[in-house]
């Protein structure tokens, strides 16, 4: 028994609509993974904003308390110097 062109073009089009139809499924779980993500490096980036604020913080800290330590420093060896 033959196929005749339009059972086979009917087929063709079945074939592809169920192709479409599961790259559609998968776009939607692509997107909504995309989305995910996102979100997550959203997180990611106001915790690296909030890092980076309080290393320069402590970098500052350090740097009064290193600038104050020097001074103090320099005033013991004052001190010494007019004992001597």
């Amino acid at each position: 028994m033959g196929v005749t062109r339009m059972e086979y073009l009917q087929s063709d089009n079945d074939n592809l609509s169920m192709l479409n139809q599961s790259l559609t499924e998968k776009n939607r779980y692509n997107e909504s993974y995309i989305g995910q993500i996102e979100d997550s490096l959203r997180h990611i980036e106001g915790l690296n904003g909030e890092l980076n604020e309080g290393l320069v913080r402590e970098k500052s800290r350090k740097r009064v308390w290193r600038n104050l330590t020097l001074v103090e420093g320099g005033i013991l060896v004052i001190i010494l110097a007019l004992i001597l």
